[in-house]
């Protein structure tokens, strides 16, 4: 009997369908906003807090952010994430059964860059908490701007709460969350003194 499995990548390189597509959109379109505001990575890492099956955030999710990183516009059409990333010779893991805090996964871009994701049952949503150990809180649904800057900003508090610096090595980033995220705000923190790039994510 002629095997379904076309390649390696066919064992979990394929996203698993779920109810919830509105998760794996918002998924998506984190990764691609990570990609703006990063850049492509070479390697691509996730340590969870599970086994694939189990983990809490779970294989779908992983492979819906990678999906945005590795810049894939679209899911329509069930994409083999983890093929496209060997054809861009972007390097995709993922390590289970981590020592990472329940309910996280870890995300390393580079072997440098670590973002946590946390899950959140009770209110069934997720967010990234930490990038490089800064706090932080990028959650899906609340407006956010991404910033490339020179300096840290200073920024009325009812503007926009304003994450502590983040080092990126090469250069340095944070995030903006605007109190009211109306057109006119959005420009007016965009143009902030000190802001050299801005991603805007929602």
């Amino acid at each position: 009997m002629e095997s379904e499995v076309s390649s390696v990548f066919d064992i979990m390189g394929r996203l698993a369908i779920t109810p919830n597509q509105e998760h794996i959109d918002m998924a998506l379109r984190l990764g691609r906003a990570l990609l703006q505001w990063l850049g492509t990575p070479k390697t691509i890492s996730w340590h969870l807090d599970g086994s694939m099956a189990e983990a809490s955030f779970n294989q779908t999710m992983t492979l819906a952010v990678t999906a945005g990183l590795i810049g894939v516009e679209t899911l329509v059409g069930d994409p083999n994430i983890l093929e496209l990333a060997f054809q861009r010779q972007i390097h995709v893991d993922f390590v289970p059964n981590a020592p990472v805090a329940p309910t996280t996964a870890q995300l390393v871009l580079d072997q440098h860059q670590t973002l946590v994701f946390t899950t959140r049952s009770a209110n069934d949503t997720f967010a990234i908490t930490q990038i490089n150990d800064v706090p932080v809180h990028l959650q899906p649904g609340d407006v956010s701007l991404l910033a490339t800057v020179s300096a840290q900003l200073t920024v009325d508090p009812t503007l926009a709460h304003v994450s502590p610096l983040i080092n990126f090595g090469a250069t340095q980033g944070l995030l903006l969350t605007p109190q009211s995220p109306t057109p006119g705000r959005m420009h007016q923190l965009s143009t902030l003194p000190g802001i050299i790039s801005v991603t805007q994510f929602r």
